[in-house]
């Protein structure tokens, strides 16, 4: 099958501080959700999801989190080439 695939995270705020909020969920998990609510064409309160963030791990459990957001983006502009 050729083409794109393409699929949008709503509730992005909403979404990312379950996640945080859920024992369940490792900074891992965290990484995938906040590259797609970047993406996500929604308005994000960033401000509250990182206070979110480093009120369950740590300032430097955010950085790990905004790196691999990052790093999957970087990924995302490597394949679409």
């Amino acid at each position: 099958m050729k083409g794109k695939i393409c699929c949008e995270l709503i509730c992005c705020t909403d979404t990312l501080l379950q996640e945080i909020n859920s024992t369940k969920c490792k900074r891992d998990d965290v990484a995938h959700t906040y590259y797609m609510a970047i993406l996500s064409a929604e308005n994000v309160d960033w401000k509250t999801v990182n206070s979110a963030i480093i009120n369950r791990w740590s300032r430097s459990a955010l950085k790990y989190i905004k790196n691999k957001a990052n790093k999957l983006w970087d990924n995302t502009l490597i394949s679409v080439e």
